[in-house]
């Protein structure tokens, strides 16, 4: 159910848009930049690729391409400087992305018939040079476990959950009912413990017997939103691309005599998103010395589509088909 940390490659970056195209309306402005709807289509559609969940990867396209902007635009205000190295791996990256639509001239086209901004790719691909060089110039402290608990405490949830997975259509409804009737279940008391070792089909669950830890990010959003939506100790059901979820948030909290074992176990990412936070911050902090605040337009981020899957060719189609006397023939 954790969605692991999604890097997504020059490669990963450069495979074709298959959505509608959303539109060149302005989605984000952040100082003299613009990011498009087309531009967060074609983000959001990589990053599904990935994740497999739409509205998750929607969220992971619009922070990250926020956060490319700003890191070059605080990069700017700090008066970073790339060296000649830096310039040589950042025209490196480039062009590695480019070759992968077949070159130059391959790549231009593209965006030009897709409405993507080739500055856009440019923040995006900028970010891993100019990242570490404002690491390297801020110096941050490594925190220490009070800061992470307290940090855990505010930012984190906790929460375990019955994964009903749906396979195809024809389970929609059966596979509803059934979340519901655990759900009504759970609310009258039943061992949800039990229920969630006998109707799981979540491998995680097994893995997480205390639940996940999480913060935003971690998990698909509808699951993330489900349990936001709920107090300690309450359930709820929520629909995802996985299935439905039958949640049980619980306590995350000092009080909690699970709470020390739960902080060992969830350091390195409690630290790894506490580390993040900070440098955003301080990156945001920057960037609006520089004049450059995000401003959203979420009518234009709105506009981002589910990609529409490719039909599935009829393989009699297929110019290269050949019949070999083995198909079926219709009765007269």
């Amino acid at each position: 159910m954790k969605i692991s940390k999604v890097v997504l490659t020059a490669a990963a970056l450069s495979l074709v848009m298959t959505g509608c195209g959303a539109g060149t309306k302005t989605a984000v402005e952040i100082g003299k930049h613009k990011i498009s709807t087309n531009d967060l289509q074609y983000l959001t559609e990589r990053y599904n690729e990935q994740i497999g969940d739409f509205d998750t990867s929607k969220k992971y396209a619009l922070d990250s391409a926020e956060e490319a902007v700003l890191i070059y635009e605080a990069a700017q205000a700090e008066g970073v400087e790339l060296s000649e190295e830096d310039q040589k791996t950042f025209k490196s990256s480039k062009a590695s992305f480019m070759a992968n639509f077949g070159g130059k001239s391959a790549y231009e086209k593209y965006i030009k018939e897709n409405k993507i901004s080739d500055n856009f790719i440019n923040m995006i691909l900028y970010q891993d040079v100019y990242q570490p060089l404002l690491e390297e110039k801020w110096e941050f402290e490594d925190p220490t476990d009070d800061e992470l608990k307290q940090y855990m405490q505010e930012n984190f949830l906790r929460a375990k959950h019955v994964l009903l997975k749906v396979a195809d259509e024809t389970e929609e409804d059966q596979k509803q009912q059934e979340a519901n009737e655990i759900l009504e279940q759970a609310k009258n008391g039943a061992d949800f413990d039990k229920l969630v070792e006998e109707k799981s089909q979540d491998p995680g669950s097994t893995q997480y017997k205390d639940g996940y830890v999480f913060t935003d990010g971690d998990m698909v959003q509808s699951f993330e939103d489900g349990v936001k939506s709920i107090q300690p100790g309450e359930y709820t059901v929520v629909k995802s691309d996985y299935g439905y979820h039958v949640i049980k948030r619980l306590a995350l909290d000092p009080s909690d005599e699970k709470f020390q074992s739960l902080f060992e176990e969830n350091k390195s990412n409690i630290q790894s998103k506490y580390e993040q936070k900070r440098f955003k911050d301080k990156v945001k902090e920057c960037a609006a010395q520089n004049g450059a605040e995000v401003k959203e337009n979420e009518e234009a981020i709105s506009a981002v589509a589910e990609p529409t899957p490719e039909p599935t060719q009829d393989p009699k189609e297929d110019p290269a088909y050949e019949d070999d006397g083995t198909t079926p023939k219709p009765e007269k």
